[in-house]
């Protein structure tokens, strides 16, 4: 798959090998300023990290407000897009931080965080002809 990967072997047992794979991190291109207050600290994530199968978005504050320590939250990606389309490999943040958009193999599929959902292409053929190589919104 795409990324990095760490490969090791087991110290007491050389003939076991674990492989782990790194996420990648995307930053909104400009952070949202907002007012620190409760809702908005829980509305959007701060930052994301783009696994294979997933995205992982960090937020500062938890649902009661805290903000001690960054709250991670994993958005498994559809598995019926993730089924033809594996591994992901790119990903793109609207300027608010509320819209994401991952790429993989062929087509795209969008999430947005207000309405928690998907978004896919309904027509297979139409997804089998996008290919993308980047994506950035505009």
């Amino acid at each position: 798959p795409e990324g990095l990967q760490l490969v090791m072997n087991c110290f007491h047992d050389h003939s076991k090998i674990s492989t782990y794979s790194f996420a990648r991190a995307c930053i909104p291109p400009e952070p949202v300023k907002r007012s620190l207050d409760h809702t908005s600290l829980l509305s959007a994530p701060t930052a994301f990290l783009l696994g294979h199968d997933r995205v992982l978005c960090i937020f500062n504050a938890d649902v009661t407000g805290s903000m001690a320590k960054p709250v991670l939250k994993h958005l498994m990606l559809p598995a019926t897009y993730m089924t033809t389309n594996w591994p992901a490999q790119n990903m793109a943040v609207s300027k608010d931080g509320m819209d994401i958009a991952i790429s993989g193999e062929r087509g795209v599929v969008l999430y947005n965080m207000k309405q928690r959902r998907w978004r896919m292409f309904g027509d297979m053929s139409q997804e089998r002809q996008v290919k993308c190589c980047s994506l950035f919104w505009m």
